[in-house]
This record gives C-alpha cells, sequence and structure tokens, in this order.
C-alpha cells in the first residue's frame, strides 16, 4: 500500500534530503511513518511525506486558493494523493496544541469519504507525547531502567505534556531534552525515530488513549487495502 503522510515538520514525517517546490520527498523517517508501518507492515518503502505547508503552498501553486483549515487541506491532500502520485491511501496527523475543536474537527473528517481510504489523527497534545509515552523503547534507548525514566516525568499522563505550557515542568521537548540527554544524546530526528521504531505499539496506545489509541485504531482499518 502506498501512503501519502501528512504532519507539521521533521519529526513527524521525515526531513528531505533536497526539497523541491511541489514534490514530495519518499517518507523514510519521521515518527509517524515509523509506527504506522508497526501498525499496518504492508505500508510501502516508496511512500511519500508532505507537510501541512507544503499543502498550501501546493493548492496555491495550483490555483486553488491557499487552503488554511485542517478539513480542507485532508480534503486536498486526497485528491493529489490519488490522482497525481497515485497513492492508495492518505494518512495524516496534527497537534492538538490546547486547539479543543481539533478533536470536532477530526470526527468530521473520519466521517467524510474520500477517494482513498484516509486516516487523520491528533497527537494530544504534541507528537512529543508519541515518544515519551514509548517509555520501555525509551529507557532502553537511553540506557537506564523505567523507575529512573519515570523520576524525570512530572507524572505519567503524557497527553497534557506540551511545548507551549505554562508550567515548565509540563513542556514536552524540555522533558524529552533531559531524557535524551541520559545518553548524551540530544533530542533529534535520529533519537526519536530509533524510540519509534522500537515501539511497543500496545504500551503506547495505552499511554495515549485519547490521541495514538485512535489513531492506531484507525489505521488498522487500512489493513483492508490492497498491498
Amino acid at each position: 500500500m502506498k501512503v501519502l503522510f501528512v504532519g507539521d515538520g521533521a519529526h513527524d514525517v521525515g526531513k528531505p534530503e533536497t526539497r523541491f517546490h511541489e514534490v514530495p520527498w519518499i517518507a523514510l523517517g519521521g515518527v509517524v511513518p515509523h509506527l504506522a508501518r508497526k501498525v499496518v507492515p504492508g505500508i510501502r518503502e516508496d511512500s511519500l511525506a508532505l507537510t501541512w505547508g507544503d499543502l498550501a503552498r501546493l493548492s496555491a501553486v495550483q490555483g486553488s486558493g491557499r487552503v488554511k483549515d485542517y478539513a480542507r487541506k485532508v480534503g486536498f491532500a486526497v485528491t493529489i494523493a490519488a490522482r497525481r502520485y497515485g497513492c492508495d491511501a492518505v494518512v495524516a496527523v496534527v497537534d492538538r496544541d490546547g486547539e479543543k475543536s481539533r478533536l470536532v474537527e477530526a470526527e468530521a473528517i473520519a466521517k467524510a469519504i474520500y477517494e482513498v481510504p484516509t486516516v487523520y489523527g491528533v497527537a494530544i497534545e504534541s507528537i512529543e507525547a508519541w515518544t515519551l509515552g514509548s517509555r520501555t523503547a525509551l529507557a532502553v534507548h537511553v540506557g537506564v531502567g523505567l523507575p529512573a525514566l519515570h523520576g524525570h516525568y512530572p507524572h505519567s499522563r503524557v497527553e497534557e505534556f506540551y511545548a507551549t505550557s505554562g508550567k515548565a515542568e509540563l513542556r514536552s521537548k524540555e522533558i524529552l531534552a533531559r531524557v535524551a540527554g541520559l545518553c548524551h544524546q540530544r533530542d533529534s530526528l535520529a533519537f526519536r525515530e530509533a524510540v519509534a521504531q522500537a515501539t511497543d505499539v500496545a504500551e503506547l496506545e495505552r499511554a495515549c488513549p485519547r490521541g495514538f489509541g485512535p489513531f492506531a485504531a484507525a489505521l488498522r482499518g487500512l489493513s483492508v487495502v490492497r498491498a
């Protein structure tokens, strides 16, 4: 199954070696493609990825106007995935970032009928939760036991952490940076990819029941699509 992935940036859907104005890059990296392949192994290696910003620019180039809301962006992604790139499905993820309306929008998108199967996930509150929630993989990667890892979390509810929290101890990127520092690494694309590749999907679903849980459940529906 060839998939068009859509996400906020490199940590979500990978970093291209070369950027072109209208051409997506092969989704060989990023947290979302690695986790998606764990749920649906049939996702092909030649799948593609775009950022939400790319979609807005592409729509403007093609004379459709610069799409801004996520529902219209998903619709545009589906159109170019099916008609331009020959993809069998679209998998898109956005951070909630405290915007409660994004879950309502996600429900509407889930009910819509598209040309190809479409999965739209909302990371609560941010994509960092999908790394911090992969506790076993994260502990193994940084070389500490789970109790030591948990000592760097303000509490276990990782879906309450986000980068711009008014409480410093809840800022997801800062927590992840401290954890990465335990093995003298920095929070980077490579660091997050390594954790994603070793993630226990069932564990992450339990840790992120409002975000990754529904996303993984929707992904399993893609298994009926011919690879």
